[in-house]
């Protein structure tokens, strides 16, 4: 069973405004992680299919009510990634939450223990405390160091202590002349380090710079995937101008199931035109027999088929007279009940 998320997981942790993060990498519309994320032309961001089932009985947003065409329609596809990367780290970031509240929680049990415990225990902390407070005497660091290396040798004329090879070679002299001891060579030429700075290091086998540079891990792409055609959307059709024959033609051309009366081969029809077209905007599409066996099984939960037809017209939720509040009052008690369900497998 797959496990139910809810942005008030982070409601009691140490950081409840993870709840707000989890909140707006989720669509308005299923209140589930965005899946292919698409972009309306007044910026508002749903997953692929919930607006696209939605457009099918309404043409406004829903939430600032402005006028929405499918072909407006824009895929969003680093948010796409960012909500992947999200429910990877989301488990984890639970956990690591769930176990620093409990060590936190540890940690107040033993400091009222303490608090209870004798005075004596306080007496003796403190005097602790203060001691530990007192700073040792410690010796420069230089000193340590000068009496620490064996190879340095004093200079007999200012008692300084240096290597042997210096010694010789720089500042002996320049202690008898009275004169400034010159800086350390780096390089053997003497040459100063800012001279050699700007100067271009000769190689004896120079190697060459790659042309090719890593690419980002969402651009990287195997080169069958690179010459596989961009899957072509589907158009809505115009279910007035078609006739019957007609339109079980176009049904299957796409193979799909051309049983059933007209009204069911419709909404067959846009199902599939929503599976399909979200399918597209996705950054991990699955292929065709895959959206054909999720078509199979929605026809499997949905009433119009299940009961030959049956169903008044206006019951179905894709119908523009589908009344919400008859729904309500139908499902209303094994709604309570599937919530129920959820809480207690949450908990």
């Amino acid at each position: 069973m797959k496990d139910i998320t809810d942005p008030s997981d982070f409601k009691h942790t140490a950081i409840p405004n993870l709840a707000e993060l989890d909140v707006l990498e989720r669509c308005y519309i299923c209140k589930e992680f965005f899946r292919a994320p698409v972009i309306t032309g007044c910026h508002h961001t749903f997953c692929s299919q919930c607006i696209r089932e939605y457009l099918i009985t309404n043409n406004l947003c829903p939430l600032c009510k402005t006028e929405v065409y499918e072909s407006t329609l824009k895929r969003d596809v680093l948010l796409e990634e960012i909500v992947e990367c999200y429910k990877k780290i989301r488990p984890l970031l639970l956990k690591n939450l769930d176990e620093k509240d409990q060590q936190k929680k540890r940690q107040r049990e033993v400091s009222v223990e303490i608090s209870d415990s004798d005075s004596e225990v306080e007496v003796v902390d403190a005097k602790k405390a203060k001691t530990s407070t007192e700073v040792p005497d410690i010796k420069p660091p230089s000193a340590s160091k000068e009496e620490s290396a064996p190879d340095l040798v004093e200079c007999p004329i200012c008692s300084r202590k240096m290597d042997a090879e210096r010694l010789q070679t720089v500042h002996i002299d320049a202690c008898l002349s009275g004169k400034d001891e010159p800086p350390p060579v780096r390089n053997g030429n003497g040459r100063s380090s800012i001279s050699s700075f700007f100067t271009p290091v000769k190689s004896a086998s120079p190697t060459p710079t790659p042309s090719i540079t890593k690419s980002h891990p969402a651009q990287q792409r195997q080169p069958s995937e690179e010459l596989k055609p961009a899957p072509k959307r589907l158009q809505k059709l115009d279910f007035a101008s078609l006739s019957t024959p007609k339109l079980k033609a176009k049904m299957a051309a796409l193979k799909l199931s051309t049983f059933g009366t007209r009204h069911q081969l419709e909404l067959r029809y846009n199902k599939f035109f929503v599976l399909h077209n979200s399918n597209c905007d996705s950054q991990y599409p699955v292929p065709q027999h895959a959206l054909r066996q999720q078509l199979k099984q929605w026809e499997v939960s949905n009433p119009v088929f299940t009961n030959n037809g049956s169903l008044r017209y206006n019951d179905d939720i894709l119908d523009s007279n589908f009344s919400s509040t008859e729904w309500l009052k139908k499902y209303d008690a094994e709604f309570k009940e599937l919530v129920k369900q959820a809480k207690g497998n949450a908990s």
